[in-house]
C-alpha cells in the first residue's frame, strides 16, 4: 500500500497530470439488504460484465496510474466473478480493498477471497444488536466477523477493518463494537451519518441525525471518547481532527438548511480530483455520497492521465456546493493523506502490518498457517475449480 501511495505522489513529477490516489470501483448496485438510509441500492442498474470489468481495472492502472482499487457496491459478494476480479488485480500488482456488509462472508467465500490474495477486507457493521434502520448488524454479521478474523486475518493475513456509521439510533452500539474487537488484529473506521445532500428534507425530521442541543452534547462526548481510545492505543483509523469537527459540521448543516450565515469551512474535499468513482456501468460519478454522474456520456475508458484538467471546472463547481454539506469519512481521510502522506503510511501501515515482522521469525506460527491453508484447499478446491 505504501509503495502504491508513493507512486501516486511521484507520478506528477515525471508525467503530465496527477493520478487518483484511490479508485472506488462499483461492481454492482444490487444488494441482499435494504437499509433505510441507503441511496445506492438499485436492482436494475446496468453492470459491466467480467471482461469489461477487467478492462476497466487494467485501464485504471495502466492509463491513469492508480494502483489502489476499492471494490464497492451494493453488495460486491453478490457477483460470482468477484474472486476472479480480485485475482486479476493481484496479477496486475494492484492493491485490492473490498467493502462488504458481511452477511455473505461464510467460510467458503473467505477461502475464495484468500486464495485470490485480497489485500484488505472492510466489513460495514452498524451495531451488535438487530436494527430496523440498518440490516448490517445482528447475530449473523457478528458470527461472520468472527469467521473473517479466523480465516482472513489469521490464516491469509488479509488486513481487516470494521466501518461503522454513527447515527442517533445506533451510537450506543459503539461500546459494544469496541468490546467485540478489543485485542484483535482489526481496525475500526467510524463515520458520521450524512443525509442525502441533494434532498430538501427538513433535517429535524431525519431521525438518524444529531440536530438538537442535547444531541450535539451526546455527539461531542462520543467524539471525545473515540479520541481517548486512540490515545490508549486502540486502532481507530481516521485522524483525530475528523472527530473533533463532528459537532461543528452538524452546526454548519443546520445553518445551511436554515439559510443562516457564519458557516465555517471545515475541510477541503478532493473527490474527483484525488479520488475517482467508477460506477458499475463504467460511467464516472462525482463521489459515492453524491449519487450523480459528472457526464452521462463519459466512461472510464474515455479518461487519460490528463482528465483532471479537463474535468476540473465541473468537479470544482460541485465541490463548492457540497463541501459544506458533507463530511464523509473516506473522502476526509484522502484529503489528509494528500497533506500528510508519511504520517498516514506510518500510522496505518505500522498498526496493520507490523505484526508480520514478528510472525516472520515465528516458524511454528507460519507452519500452522500453511497447514490451515492446505486444509481449506482440500475442503473447497472443488468449489474453486467450479
Amino acid at each position: 500500500m505504501a509503495k502504491a501511495y508513493f507512486k501516486s505522489f511521484a507520478y506528477p513529477f515525471f508525467n503530465k497530470g496527477n493520478v487518483p490516489i484511490w479508485t472506488h470501483l462499483w461492481v454492482t448496485r444490487k444488494c441482499n439488504l435494504n437499509c433505510d438510509y441507503c441511496y445506492v441500492h438499485d436492482e436494475n442498474y446496468p453492470e459491466m460484465n467480467t471482461v469489461e470489468m477487467k478492462r476497466a481495472i487494467k485501464h485504471i492502472k495502466d492509463i491513469l496510474g492508480c494502483r489502489i482499487i476499492a471494490i464497492m457496491g451494493g453488495e460486491p459478494l453478490i457477483r460470482r466473478d468477484l474472486p476472479e476480479l480480485i485475482s486479476y488485480m493481484t496479477d496486475n500488482n494492484i492493491y485490492s480493498f473490498l467493502t462488504t456488509n458481511g452477511t455473505l462472508l461464510n467460510e467458503k467465500m473467505l477461502y475464495k477471497l484468500g486464495e485470490a490474495e485480497l489485500d484488505f477486507l472492510e466489513i460495514s457493521i452498524d451495531g451488535v444488536r438487530e436494527s430496523n434502520v440498518s440490516k448490517k448488524c445482528g447475530k449473523n454479521v457478528i458470527s461472520n466477523l468472527k469467521t473473517a478474523i479466523d480465516i482472513a486475518a489469521n490464516i491469509y493475513d488479509i488486513g481487516l477493518s470494521i466501518n461503522m456509521i454513527i447515527t442517533k439510533q445506533n451510537y450506543i452500539e459503539f461500546d459494544k463494537i469496541i468490546r467485540l474487537i478489543s485485542g484483535k488484529r482489526i481496525s475500526l473506521t467510524i463515520g458520521l451519518y450524512i443525509p442525502d445532500i441533494t434532498s430538501i428534507k427538513n433535517l429535524r425530521d431525519d431521525t438518524l441525525l444529531f440536530t438538537t442541543s442535547e444531541d450535539l452534547i451526546i455527539l461531542n462526548n462520543l467524539a471525545n471518547k473515540i479520541i481517548k481510545l486512540k490515545k490508549k492505543g486502540f486502532f481507530i483509523a481516521l485522524d483525530d481532527s475528523y472527530y473533533k469537527k463532528w459537532v461543528s459540521f452538524m452546526e454548519n448543516l443546520i445553518k445551511i438548511r436554515d439559510n443562516k450565515n457564519s458557516i465555517i469551512n471545515l475541510w477541503k474535499c478532493q473527490s474527483g480530483l484525488n479520488f475517482l468513482e467508477v460506477d458499475c456501468d463504467g460511467r464516472i460519478r462525482y463521489c459515492s455520497y453524491l449519487n450523480k454522474l459528472i457526464d452521462p456520456t463519459l466512461t472510464i475508458f474515455d479518461l487519460d492521465n490528463g482528465y483532471y484538467k479537463k474535468l476540473q471546472p465541473k468537479i470544482q463547481n460541485m465541490l463548492n456546493y457540497c463541501n459544506y454539506r458533507c463530511f464523509a469519512n473516506c473522502f476526509y481521510q484522502v484529503s489528509r493523506i494528500r497533506k500528510h502522506p508519511f504520517k498516514f503510511v506510518r500510522d496505518f501501515g505500522f498498526n496493520h502490518f507490523s505484526h508480520f515482522i514478528n510472525e516472520w521469525y515465528d516458524i511454528e506460527l507460519r507452519q500452522r498457517k500453511e497447514k490451515a491453508k492446505i486444509n481449506l484447499r482440500q475442503k473447497y478446491q472443488y468449489f474453486l475449480d467450479k
